[in-house]
């Protein structure tokens, strides 16, 4: 289930990029931009969310199973056991990327700011913020690390093929984000 959510997650922004590439604008306009840090902050608290499931059907699963795990839970233990478990368990995982992705959105949002917003577009620091926190998961161990070592050396490519073409245009990293976060993402489930 989080392997498909990631994935079609990966795919709407990916959809929602082409669309305003392209100049279709939704009935109602709102910028691109906007539609990313909502959908960053959902993502996070779609997460916490899902770490709340876990951990409540964790201590129903413990509740009523009888002993010894009774003995895990309330009364016998403090709730903060419950917690704690899943938090080591799965938590952390996002807490990492999370942590990971909030330097990567503010230093890239006020790095772009203070040199003229030449380096990103606007939503481009929420797509990559979004792409390292949903790969922040157990299941794919860390593979926020691998995403930004592949988006920079795809990256890096590109713009050494473009220096011997000799343009003088800046290689942008706009439709890199998501394409890359979904070949990690896919060749991790299948991988790993």
């Amino acid at each position: 289930m989080l392997f498909w959510s990631t994935l079609i997650i990966f795919c709407v922004v990916l959809v929602l990029q082409y669309i305003y590439y392209r100049g279709m604008r939704p009935g109602f306009f709102v910028p691109l931009h906007a539609y990313m840090r909502v959908l960053f902050w959902v993502s996070v608290a779609g997460v916490l969310a899902y770490y709340l499931y876990l951990t409540f059907a964790q201590y129903v699963a413990w509740r009523d199973a009888g002993p010894p795990t009774v003995f895990l839970v309330p009364p016998y233990r403090s709730i903060a056991y419950v917690f704690g478990y899943h938090a080591t368990r799965f938590l952390m995982y996002y807490a990492v990327s999370f942590l990971a992705a909030t330097f990567l959105l503010w230093f890239s949002l006020h790095g772009n700011r203070r040199f003229g917003e030449r380096f990103f577009e606007r939503e481009e620091p929420y797509i990559g913020a979004l792409a390292i926190f949903l790969l922040g998961s157990v299941v794919w161990n860390f593979a926020w690390i691998f995403y930004l070592f592949l988006l920079f050396g795809v990256y890096l490519v590109l713009h050494i093929f473009h220096v011997f073409r000799r343009s003088r245009s800046r290689v942008p990293m706009y439709w890199l984000w998501m394409p890359v976060g979904i070949v990690v993402l896919v060749g991790g489930q299948f991988l790993f």
